[in-house]
């Protein structure tokens, strides 16, 4: 049963240490969010800002759209323009979930469940050439997920439902591709090579698990695979919390690696709410939150983003019949009681998912000219056909106040 959202903010208070802002401060010093994109960029089934970039001054967002196909728009601070599109019932694409710059260009990955996953890229922004097509040869490769430079090479994680397990593919100019490994490390529920951060000269990739809990796993040369969080590890798959599947993001903060889990039952039910953990060393993991930060639906902390001093969490929230939603939130330091909700119950700036109930998560940061670009996703089911008004982007220009008004404040909230 779901719980109603005044409890939900309760639980939040009493999990962060109590930093909730009571109210709104003075107006000089608090400036709202703007909008800057709204309805799906013209089409409401441009339901989720899959990815987002800055590249080549300007910024780009995907998008993820189930019944016209998947779009990219570029933002130059003034107006937007579609790049790029790709019909739904002619491709199979829905849409572009990751992106990255390599080598001078901006690259994309997308979702093509028939045909198999594809991959972007464009040295304008405007002109865009397919560099892979087919799932890299095998169609059950159906999405681009984690992605990463490491060792000047660029590595593309894949997902693979099909029983063949997960497969991870690199390059060193950005064209030929050559495969790493092709069974999800040796454990074929390992289904999608999930999320990929650098630390300290390792590259981690974290793992969506369909029987089981999610692995984390580490390289130094590329070649050799030691797994740290998963079954053979001194750390137990999913850190031994039961629903813990997948490893929805990973992002280095301070020299420190930072994982926010997905969490749900295997038919998709909220089950404990997500994690957030965190590494210095890749051994020893340090709980940050845990269950949702009190609130089970909060399921998936799914990115990360450092703006001015602030290591930023978008969550995703599906139980949006309740009153629920997209959040944000933000901290200094990344430790336990030092985070301040932003977006969200009683956020300091801006209520959950900015007020639109259909904004179930805060999917991509960016920043860009300065200021913080924030995209929503919106329910994808197809109950919420009628409802649905597409995905937003928000803009934050950052703190204003004087330095100690600043410090003051947060000392109040604490």
């Amino acid at each position: 049963m779901f719980k109603s959202c005044q409890a939900a903010v309760a639980a939040v208070a009493i999990l962060l240490g109590g930093i909730l802002n009571p109210g709104t401060a003075s107006a000089d010093c608090t400036p709202s969010f703007r909008q800057v994109a709204t309805g799906g960029f013209g089409n409401r089934y441009n339901l989720y800002a899959w990815s987002m970039q800055v590249f080549n001054d300007k910024l780009f967002v995907g998008t993820m759209n189930q019944k016209t196909g998947g779009e990219i728009w570029a933002y130059d601070g003034n107006q937007w323009q579609k790049v790029l599109q790709q019909n739904m019932r002619r491709t199979g694409n829905t849409g572009f979930r990751s992106m990255i710059i390599f080598r001078g260009f901006l690259y994309t990955g997308g979702t093509n469940d028939t045909r198999g996953a594809e991959l972007w890229r464009t040295a304008d922004g405007v002109r865009w050439r397919k560099i892979v097509s087919g799932g890299f040869g095998d169609k059950n490769n159906e999405s681009v997920r984690g992605i990463a430079i490491f060792q000047d090479k660029l590595y593309i994680g894949l997902q693979n439902a099909s029983g063949s397990g997960a497969q991870l593919f690199r390059s060193a100019d950005g064209v030929t591709f050559e495969p790493v490994n092709m069974d999800g490390f040796g454990d074929t529920t390992n289904i999608s090579m999930h999320s990929m951060a650098v630390l300290k000269g390792q590259l981690y990739i974290g793992t969506k698990n369909k029987d089981t809990l999610l692995q984390v796993w580490r390289t130094s040369d590329g070649d050799n695979y030691e797994q740290v969080v998963g079954p053979n590890a001194a750390v137990a798959s999913g850190f031994g919390i039961p629903d813990n599947i997948l490893t929805q993001s990973m992002y280095v903060y301070n020299n420190v690696l930072y994982l926010g889990t997905g969490n749900s039952k295997p038919n998709g039910d909220a089950s404990r709410g997500f994690s957030l953990m965190r590494t210095t060393n890749g051994t020893q993991w340090q709980p940050i939150t845990l269950n949702g930060a009190g609130d089970i639906d909060n399921r998936f902390a799914w990115r990360f983003i450092a703006y001015q001093g602030y290591l930023w969490m978008g969550i995703g929230n599906f139980n949006i019949e309740n009153g629920e939603g997209g959040q944000a939130w933000r901290s200094p330091t990344g430790a336990q009681g030092s985070w301040e909700v932003m977006v969200g119950p009683n956020g300091t700036y801006a209520p959950t998912g900015f007020g639109n109930w259909m904004n179930w998560g805060i999917r991509t940061f960016a920043e860009y000219h300065d200021k913080l670009y924030v995209g929503t996703a919106q329910c994808w089911q197809d109950s919420c056909d009628a409802d649905v008004t597409g995905t937003e982007i928000w803009e934050w220009s950052g703190e204003t106040c004087p330095a100690a008004e600043v410090a003051d404040r947060r000392l109040r909230l604490r």
